[in-house]
């Protein structure tokens, strides 16, 4: 119907020899095999290369094979790809380090990769992850915004907690997370009776019940997004030393924290003002959310599970929500 015209942008990865058709509502395109380097950004220098540098250049050996039209059979030039999809395994094509040097954001991919289908990361990936050259490369490469895109995909795809996890695992929870100077580290030990889990552990597992619920609920996209920050960052305030106290009970000395749950929305916020693609809609719903999740059902037991707050308290829950009291709901039962 009509020719597209793609004007050169490199850093937009427009300097890419590459056109875009669209056929029976399906878009396609056209590139030649690439070799490519890099130099001390994400964008490479591309030259025409083999069809096995194009493979090896892949950030993932599943997403190395090809499919040849005129025989109908995959290739798999990298003698991996078939083997970690039936094994079920994120696996770089070359060596992880350098795949990782090259381009730091793939990092994040091979987290989202494996919590989105339920694969393994191999044991070299979590090697490379913790070498010092690779967190330099992470930390100076990788544009926040592409940090945020990633995390927003992990956040709404099948296993948000496994991937939070992930990221605890690799050591780049506090990369992706930017938490206000002077607070505590994310796996603080609560103290208190109330709390088997420290911090961290406790917000991962708010996650995974979270995510059942609004499966279960049929919740997606922005929504799931906003809904899984809230239940992620609703603890935060703990981490800042300002609300720190004791008390005594029973001669016990156990830790409680004054005002935390203001100083988790303010926390939330500041997390989130440091990912930029997060609209300003979604960073006050993550707010509210915080802020009514505590008040759907407070005097909540095992062997009574009726909504004991009175009218007045529901009906202040439903002047705060709004549209959003759904999802306050679904938060506070995680």
């Amino acid at each position: 119907g009509k020719v597209g015209l793609i004007k050169s942008n490199p850093e937009q990865s427009k300097h890419l020899e590459t056109a875009v058709l669209n056929f029976n509502g399906r878009e396609i395109q056209f590139s030649g095999f690439r070799k490519e380097t890099y130099d001390t950004t994400r964008i490479p220098n591309v030259k025409v290369g083999t069809v096995l540098d194009d493979a090896t250049r892949r950030d993932f050996s599943i997403n190395a094979l090809f499919f040849n039209l005129h025989t109908k059979q995959v290739e798999d030039f990298t003698g991996l790809g078939l083997k970690d999809l039936q094994a079920r395994t994120i696996r770089t094509p070359l060596p992880p380090k350098q795949t990782f040097l090259d381009d730091g954001l793939r990092i994040l991919r091979a987290v989202r990769f494996a919590h989105r289908f339920y694969f393994t990361i191999h044991p070299d990936i979590f090697e490379a992850v913790k070498d010092p050259e690779v967190l330099i490369a992470f930390r100076t490469k990788v544009s926040r915004e592409r940090v945020a895109i990633e995390l927003r995909k992990m956040l709404t795809e099948n296993d948000p907690a496994g991937a939070i996890k992930t990221l605890s695992d690799f050591g780049l929870l506090y990369d992706v997370f930017k938490l206000p100077e002077g607070y505590c580290e994310w796996n603080l030990n609560q103290q208190t009776p109330h709390h088997e889990l420290n911090v961290l552990e406790h917000s991962i597992e708010v996650l995974k019940n979270l995510n059942v619920i609004l499966n279960k609920a049929g919740v997606q996209g922005d929504n799931k997004f906003v809904a899984c920050c809230a239940g992620l960052l609703h603890d935060l305030g703990k981490l800042n030393p300002a609300c720190h106290g004791y008390k005594i009970k029973n001669g016990e000395q156990r830790r409680t924290y004054y005002g935390h749950e203001e100083h988790s929305i303010k926390a939330a916020e500041h997390v989130l003002l440091n990912l930029p693609g997060v609209k300003t809609k979604e960073i006050q719903r993550v707010k509210l959310l915080i802020d009514a999740a505590r008040r759907t059902n407070p005097n909540h037991t095992p062997s009574n599970e009726k909504c004991n707050l009175t009218r007045k308290a529901l009906g202040k829950f439903a002047r705060l929500t709004g549209d959003d009291w759904k999802l306050a709901v679904y938060v506070g039962l995680a």
